[in-house]
């Protein structure tokens, strides 16, 4: 668990190191660092939802029965019974899901932002001729 959590602070601390959009070259790196991360961060995911499996089952088993018998059909209650009993671990578990998101929302704005800098450096070189 510490190892996820290590990698989702250096990825939370890295990713505000974003260059400007008119460094081009500095925003293609960066484009491909976060293509590594994310890489890594499926390796990293499925170590994540693992362990957090297991805990679930282990949870479950040592479970008193009067317990179970209250939450055994509902996948809701029973999800939160687990968060319940283990906030330290969820609280690494849920770190990495967001990471997921990050990733997700900053390459989608990243793109969005250098493919529109790049057509307004286009049509300033077309006017300009």
């Amino acid at each position: 668990m510490l190892e996820i959590q290590a990698f989702c602070d250096e990825v939370n601390a890295w990713i505000t190191t974003a260059p400007s959009a008119e460094m081009l070259d500095e925003c293609d790196d960066y484009l491909r660092q976060l293509s590594a991360y994310y890489s890594r961060y499926t390796v990293i995911s499925g170590m994540n939802e693992s362990i957090f499996a297991q805990m679930m089952m282990i949870c479950i088993r040592d479970m008193p029965e009067e317990e179970y018998k209250r939450i055994k059909h509902s996948s809701t209650l029973t999800d939160y019974y687990v968060k319940g009993k283990y906030p330290k671990a969820t609280a690494i578990f849920e770190q990495c899901r967001a990471v997921q998101k990050l990733f997700l929302v900053t390459s989608d704005n990243y793109r969005t932002l250098l493919s529109s800098f790049r057509q307004e450096r286009i049509l300033v070189s077309h006017m300009a001729t």
